[in-house]
């Protein structure tokens, strides 16, 4: 059985990289969370990434996420998609095959024999496939409606960046008094 690092340790090591990266403090990264709604001092962020915060509540991992614009599934999973992750204390599959699972297009990440996991293996592909909403089950790339709509809400973005980078020269030059448009 491959061994992984826990949950809890991955968010961890996923933080402080992010945080790194943005050349953020502990500190800067509490307020960032206090801001987003998640109370938080220093004193969290340093337990966290060193590894004495024995969990970290689903909350806090959409707001890290949120925090960092990253999807939640980069705080959850490594970069390599061989390296384990740990499923549940005594089950653990490469990245790869958890982030399958965790994006629902497997119903499991490993190759389990019938008694390691509860139900009938058949039985749980067939429930898997159905018990999920219908948003769930197609791509964008499957469902023209919403490719559509996910299209256009590129387009309408595009436009309201256009503007907005507008408006930003538009105020330089009347800071620097050249009104001409």
């Amino acid at each position: 059985m491959l061994l992984g690092m826990e949950p809890t340790e991955m968010v961890a090591a996923r933080v402080r990289e992010l945080r790194q990266k943005r050349d953020w403090t502990a500190q800067q990264l509490a307020e960032e969370m206090t801001n987003a709604g998640m109370p938080w001092n220093r004193g969290v962020v340093t337990k966290l990434e060193n590894g004495r915060r024995d969990s970290v509540s689903i909350e806090e991992l959409l707001t890290l996420a949120w925090v960092f614009d990253v999807p939640p599934l980069v705080l959850l999973l490594p970069d390599d998609p061989g390296s384990p992750v740990e499923i549940t204390p005594t089950v653990s599959a490469r990245a790869e095959r958890a982030y399958r699972w965790l994006m629902g297009v497997t119903p499991v990440p490993i190759d389990v024999a019938p008694e390691t996991h509860p139900g009938v293996w058949g039985e749980r592909i067939a429930r898997y496939a159905t018990d999920r909403p219908s948003y769930m089950t197609n791509s964008p790339e499957a469902d023209p409606a919403l490719l559509d709509r996910l299209e256009r809400h590129d387009r309408q973005l595009a436009e309201l960046q256009a503007q907005l980078q507008k408006l930003s020269q538009k105020n330089e030059r009347s800071e620097h008094g050249d009104e001409t448009d």
